[in-house]
C-alpha cells in the first residue's frame, strides 16, 4: 500500500500545470472541459511513463527468463515453462517490476516457484538489478538512477518474502564434477530454426514452420490455426535404440498438446526416429494454436527423462 502511495504522489508532482490545479482548486468546482483537460493530461503522462509497450514487455520477459534459465541450467535443469499473464510486467518512469509464475521438473519432482524481478532502464533496455526466485534471492545491486525525476522504488530485503517450494539443492561434489549435457551449451538450453542439437547420437533440427487453416472439414477453433513445425532427425554411424518419444509445446506461456486435427495438415508426418547408421528421418508436428501467437516452444523428450528435453524456439 506505502508503494502505491507513493507511485501516485510521484505522478502527481509530475504533472506540471496539473499539480496547480489539484492543489489549490476543489475539483468539484472544475467545469467539465477543466476536467476533460485534467484526465487527458493524466493520461498522457500514464502512456508516456507507466504503460510498458509491447517492446519493452518483450524485453523484460526475454531478461528475466534467460537470467533464470541460466541459474537452473548450472544446476542440471532444462525443461522450464513460464506463465506470463497480461498483468505480470509494470512500468513505473524508468523502472520495471516483473511477476510471473513458471515450473519446471527434476528426476526429484515438480517445481512450480514465483519469480520477481525488477529492472531498470539502461541504453534503452531493461536491466534486471534484482532477482527472486522462490524466495531464493539470486541478484540484488543497486538501484541505478533514473532520468526522471521520481524516487525509484527501494529494492525488497532477502527476507522480504516468505521461501515457498524447496529447490532441490546441488551438492558440492556435484558442482565440481558435473559435465554439461550433450544437449545444452553451458549458458543455454534452447536451439533456434536450423540450430543442430545433439542428442544420444542422434542430430536433432528444427528446420522450418508454417501455419494453416484447415480443410473444409477440418478447421481450427474459433480465432486458431493450425501450427505446423518441420524436424530432422538424424542417427549417427551407429544402430540406435528404439525409444519412446513425447513432443509437448507453450505458446505465449500456456501449455499446448499435439494436436489430432492438426496432425492431419502435416506433410509428411513424422512419425517415427531412425535407428539405421546415417538414417533421417523428416517430418512435421501439428499444434492448435491462437492466430496472434507471438512466441512457440517446442519440447521435444527423446527419452522417459524429462531432463532430456531438446528445447526449440520460435518467434515471429
Amino acid at each position: 500500500m506505502k508503494r502505491i502511495i507513493a507511485l501516485i504522489l510521484a505522478l502527481v508532482l509530475s504533472l506540471g500545470t496539473v499539480t496547480a490545479v489539484a492543489a489549490d482548486i476543489d475539483l468539484s468546482l472544475m467545469r467539465a472541459d477543466e476536467l476533460m483537460k485534467l484526465r487527458e493530461e493524466i493520461d498522457r503522462e500514464l502512456a508516456q511513463h507507466h504503460t510498458l509497450t509491447a517492446d519493452q514487455r518483450k524485453q523484460v520477459e526475454i531478461a528475466v527468463e534467460e537470467s533464470v534459465e541460466t541459474y537452473l541450467s548450472s544446476r542440471g535443469v532444462s525443461f522450464v515453462s513460464w506463465h506470463w499473464t497480461d498483468d505480470s510486467c509494470q512500468k513505473d518512469w524508468d523502472y520495471y517490476t516483473a511477476n510471473v509464475s513458471m515450473s519446471y521438473r527434476t528426476s526429484r519432482g515438480r517445481y512450480e516457484p514465483d519469480v520477481f524481478a525488477m529492472l531498470a532502464e539502461q541504453n534503452g533496455a531493461p536491466v534486471l538489478y534484482y532477482l527472486e526466485l522462490g524466495g531464493e534471492v539470486l541478484l540484488n545491486t543497486d538501484v541505478p538512477d533514473s532520468r526522471v525525476q521520481a524516487t525509484a522504488t527501494p529494492r525488497p530485503t532477502a527476507t522480504r518474502r516468505p521461501t515457498a517450494t524447496p529447490r532441490p539443492t546441488a551438492t558440492p561434489k556435484r558442482k565440481a564434477t558435473a559435465t554439461p549435457r550433450p544437449t545444452a551449451t553451458p549458458r543455454r538450453s534452447y536451439y533456434l530454426m536450423n540450430e543442430p542439437a545433439k542428442f544420444g547420437g542422434k542430430t536433432y533440427t528444427l528446420l522450418d514452420y508454417r501455419t494453416s487453416n484447415g480443410s473444409f472439414f477440418m478447421k481450427p477453433g474459433y480465432g486458431n490455426e493450425f501450427l505446423l513445425v518441420q524436424l530432422s532427425i538424424k542417427n549417427g554411424y551407429s544402430y540406435a535404440q528404439e525409444n519412446s518419444v513425447a513432443v509437448v509445446g507453450v505458446c505465449d506461456g500456456q501449455r499446448v498438446d499435439v494436436s489430432s486435427t492438426a496432425l492431419l495438415e502435416c506433410d509428411p508426418l513424422l512419425s517415427y526416429e531412425p535407428d539405421s547408421p546415417n538414417e533421417e528421418a523428416v517430418g512435421e508436428v501439428g499444434f492448435e494454436v491462437p492466430k496472434n501467437w507471438r512466441e512457440f516452444i517446442l519440447y521435444y523428450l527423446p527419452t522417459d527423462n524429462v531432463d532430456d528435453a531438446i528445447i526449440f524456439v520460435i518467434t515471429r
